[in-house]
């Protein structure tokens, strides 16, 4: 059963070029061994508006935008790389 509650932001797709713009997402850290960018830094959403957290992206090959993430469990249908 999928349980899906409202946000209250615009979620929208990880920039697909955020390796190549460090001034945007800086390498801010690790976390369990991979590259975390952009924690602590405050990001908007779809309408500009800002997200309510500040965790950033996490990972490089399979990237996790903990911002505005949703947990609708979307991306475990459409995972390129068989992540889940």
């Amino acid at each position: 059963m999928l349980m899906v509650r409202p946000v209250d932001f615009k979620p929208k797709p990880i920039d697909v070029d955020f390796l190549s713009k460090s001034n945007e997402y800086p390498l801010t850290g690790k976390h369990q061994g991979h590259d975390v960018r952009a924690e602590g830094i405050q990001r908007l959403d779809a309408e500009g508006k800002p997200y309510p957290t500040k965790l950033g992206i996490h990972g490089i090959q399979v990237a996790v935008d903990w911002d505005c993430r949703i947990a609708d469990g979307a991306c475990m249908d459409v995972c390129p790389v068989d992540v889940f």
